[in-house]
């Protein structure tokens, strides 16, 4: 059901959330309250629900309201599946962050502008990307930090997104490329996906190479198998987040997931520094000893942790060794024809793949 409402205020705070263009004038949104703010997944359709209205907005009046905002956020940014929805949770537990997860419009924006090139201006949902990020910048409270965790296709546009972002200080989280292999092959879903998303991804690591600074321009083979296409889809997001760390390394620090599982309670006080907020041992032994550690952050209705993590790559190790070893010599041909192969072969480290 959509409804006109009244967006006096829709400056003044989060409440009225900004989901998807309902027509070309106007853009649909919903109410939440900052307790469903911090129960969702994700921002977007899966919001709807039967009982929920959608609340029509004139496009014009966003854009009067968000025009005199500043546009302060932090960020996650990650290559998908290595804990960052996790992360995410653990950070907006904080009273003074206020997190979402994977809003809807960047992702639009971002697929809007995939493969790579020019434009990155261009209006999304008829709304201009600092617009975008004005709104989503908005607070229940004046002392809160906002912090999105971004869809992975999102990296694409980390640069604009950091050039227009006030002094924010984005948390790039990935793993090495054997541990990622091992996630993916380890879950049916998440190979489906990794194979939907594959073309896209290729096309967008192309696009990097052929707008680098490389002369002649280095070209890849295009990965055949599964395994090759995983490595792929590693090299296309990392590429994408040391590129944006390139541009802005003062705004950028990296976090390796399965570091971070094996001193939760380190990492997760470098996750708070980082992000400028201020937490006491006791609230870190709470989060780390709680029940977000231990339910799987997309759907926290079902039991995960650090120990079934562990228990899926290594069987994944077994059982796809042969197309983890095709992966990774893919990966090794593929990445020195990469922008930024030393740093990436730098995060990776002296362990290797």
């Amino acid at each position: 059901m959509l409804k006109h409402v009244d967006v006096s205020d829709l400056a003044a705070s989060p409440r009225l959330y900004p989901l998807r263009l309902s027509s070309p004038t106007a853009m649909a949104m919903l109410e939440l309250t900052e307790d469903e703010y911090r129960a969702a997944s994700f921002l977007d359709d899966r919001l709807l629900t039967q009982q929920r209205q959608v609340n029509v907005v004139p496009l014009d009046s966003v854009r009067r309201a968000v025009a005199s905002l500043d546009v302060r956020l932090n960020f996650i940014f990650h290559i998908g599946h290595v804990g960052s929805t996790l992360l995410a949770r653990l950070i907006g537990a904080h009273p003074d962050c206020f997190a979402l997860r994977e809003p809807s419009m960047l992702r639009a924006l971002a697929d809007q502008l995939s493969p790579p090139g020019p434009g990155a201006g261009r209006p999304a949902y008829g709304l201009e990307l600092r617009d975008t990020l004005a709104l989503l910048g908005r607070r229940w409270r004046p002392e809160q930090t906002v912090l999105v965790k971004a869809t992975s296709v999102v990296n694409e546009i980390a640069i604009p997104i950091l050039e227009l972002t006030l002094g924010g200080t984005a948390l790039m989280m990935y793993s090495r490329p054997r541990q990622y292999m091992q996630c993916i092959l380890g879950g049916p879903n998440s190979r489906l996906e990794s194979m939907h998303l594959a073309g896209a991804r290729f096309a967008r690591l192309n696009g990097r190479l052929n707008t680098s600074t490389q002369v002649p321009p280095r070209s890849l083979r295009p990965p055949r198998s599964e395994g090759e296409i995983i490595a792929m889809n590693w090299l296309s997001e990392m590429s994408a987040l040391e590129e944006a760390s390139r541009r802005h390394p003062e705004r950028i620090r990296w976090l390796d997931f399965d570091q971070y599982l094996m001193d939760p309670r380190g990492g997760l006080k470098f996750a708070f520094t980082t992000l400028g907020l201020e937490v006491h041992d006791r609230q870190l032994a709470a989060l780390v000893s709680g029940p977000l550690m231990h339910r799987y952050s997309k759907d926290p209705q079902h039991a995960y942790d650090a120990e079934l993590r562990r228990d899926v790559l290594a069987a994944a190790a077994v059982e796809h060794a042969t197309e983890i070893e095709r992966g990774l010599a893919w990966l090794s041909a593929a990445i020195d024809a990469t922008p930024g192969s030393a740093a990436l072969r730098s995060l990776i480290g002296a362990g290797g793949w």
